[in-house]
């Protein structure tokens, strides 16, 4: 579902129903979550007085007051109007602000007409923590953070920010953000670029949904997923529709879309039809689009952009990163290598402890389009190899992918490579052009791609309105025209 269902009720019925007609009433539904009955809203705004009722004629000042409304009452639907509010803290929800809702006024037809700033200090806008369930954010913009726009945790302490550097009991699931924004995700000097993200969620977040969000400016990852040991879990996680520019600025060791599951027990995770570009710079290493690290396992990764990166020769680099998962599909992808031909396409190797380590069965890598803008040939250099394969692995493993049916094209002429070391080979490399243009990657009528599994999805990336943007980073290896 790419839109909350919001209808505006204006009931003047006698008898049972009873509305409180100063506040507009809502009509919430959500995925997976049966549709609510019609409930208010308070509002909160610029030039708003804590003072005040909450009413869209007399809102909040604050978000930390409706929470408190919200929290007294039957109200659990908070608006936020146009413009700019500076929350003096991060908003810490815990299990008593289950089954709330946070989005923009939907009189504002643009996604991000409210904006919540952290004016660089906050850490992050808000905290989850322990078992709130059900909770939906959409329809604004989160900017200026130091670490996470939304932090969710569930489990135990990790990394340094307050949102995870506790044990919190619980199960955090139900989550639900979606058409909304974050830009310039800080990141203080020295610290655990890793544990970073619009949306962050670590410990044991289970059946949570990130869609059609746009992440712009992250000095580290974008997007993050972590179950690091005891019962932690992350299965049923959904990342889909959405847009991740310029993550990991200063990066080390990330990716733009960032996994873990050290118990080797999550299941059923789905990163589908999502644009990713510039992701990494010369400032840092290990620039990646997507990183499943640490045992992730059972993700299908399909119908995505990997566009360029951000740049294009730092060691340890690649479009995907798999370490120690099984059941990993990646499927029906783009994926950009860019113009000096040192990306690797996939790194794959095992992970030490505290992950559980085990054989990495069943992982397949086919129906991809592989580009680059390169002449000559492929020059990678990867734990101590350097050489022309695209698929590498950092050391022996006792099963490898299956890699297959994958289009590879260079075009600027160079040797675009469908070969591994220590991996197999492609089994059955088509080496053609797939007819692709554009910062879009729009893949033509009579591309060979399509004869050898490729799928072109359903893009439409973003909140409602929004468009990829047709200039700036890195130019597609793919012409524009």
């Amino acid at each position: 579902m790419k839109h909350i269902t919001v209808l505006l009720l204006l009931m003047l019925a006698a008898g049972s129903y009873c509305f409180d007609l100063s506040l507009s009433a809502v009509l919430i539904s959500r995925p997976g979550i049966a549709s609510a009955p019609p409930v208010a809203a308070y509002f909160v705004g610029p030039g708003g007085s804590d003072g005040w009722p909450g009413t869209n004629a007399q809102p909040f000042a604050t978000l930390g007051k409706a929470q408190t409304a919200m929290r007294s009452g039957a109200i659990k639907a908070t608006y936020v109007k146009a413009g700019l509010i500076s929350p003096g803290a991060p908003i810490v929800l815990t299990p008593a602000d289950a089954g709330t809702l946070w989005r923009g006024d939907p009189a504002n037809a643009a996604w991000n007409s409210a904006v919540i700033d952290g004016g660089g200090i906050l850490e992050e806008i808000f905290s989850l923590q322990g078992s709130v369930v059900n909770v939906e954010f959409s329809h604004f913009k989160i900017q200026n953070v130091t670490y996470n726009g939304i932090c969710g945790h569930a489990g135990a302490a990790f990394g340094p920010n307050t949102c995870t550097n506790s044990t919190v009991a619980g199960s955090l699931t139900g989550l639900y953000v979606h058409d909304m924004g974050c830009s310039n995700i800080t990141v203080p000097s020295g610290a655990r670029y890793a544990d970073t993200g619009c949306v962050n969620l670590q410990g044991n977040v289970p059946s949570n949904t990130i869609s059609n969000i746009v992440v712009t400016d992250s000095n580290g990852i974008c997007i993050r997923a972590s179950a690091n040991g005891g019962t932690n879990d992350i299965s049923n996680l959904i990342i889909r529709n959405s847009v991740f520019l310029r993550c990991m600025q200063q990066n080390s060791d990330g990716g733009a879309i960032y996994t873990q599951d050290y118990n080797f027990t999550s299941a059923n995770i789905q990163i589908t039809n999502n644009y990713i570009k510039d992701y990494g710079s010369v400032t840092g290493d290990n620039n990646r689009c997507f990183y499943g690290d640490a045992a992730t396992s059972q993700v299908t990764f399909a119908g995505n952009i990997c566009g360029t990166p951000g740049s294009f020769s730092v060691p340890a680099s690649a479009a995907v990163i798999l370490l120690c998962g099984q059941n990993n599909h990646i499927t029906n992808n783009i994926f950009d290598l860019g113009p000096s031909g040192a990306l690797i396409t996939l790194q794959y190797g095992g992970c030490g402890a505290p992950a559980l380590t085990s054989p990495m069965n069943g992982n397949t890598w086919s129906g991809n389009i592989i580009v680059g803008g390169f002449a000559g040939v492929q020059n990678i250099n990867w734990a101590g190899y350097s050489g022309t394969a695209s698929y590498v692995s950092g050391g022996a493993q006792s099963v490898y992918p299956t890699i297959s049916s994958n289009t590879y094209w260079s075009y600027a002429g160079g040797t675009m490579n469908s070969v591994g070391r220590l991996v197999p080979n492609d089994t059955s490399p088509t080496t053609a052009n797939p007819l692709c243009t554009t910062y879009e990657y729009r893949i033509g009528i009579g591309s060979p791609a399509y004869s050898h599994g490729y799928t072109d999805p359903p893009r439409g990336w973003g909140p409602a309105g929004y468009t990829i943007p047709t200039s700036g980073g890195a130019a597609p290896s793919c012409p524009l025209s």
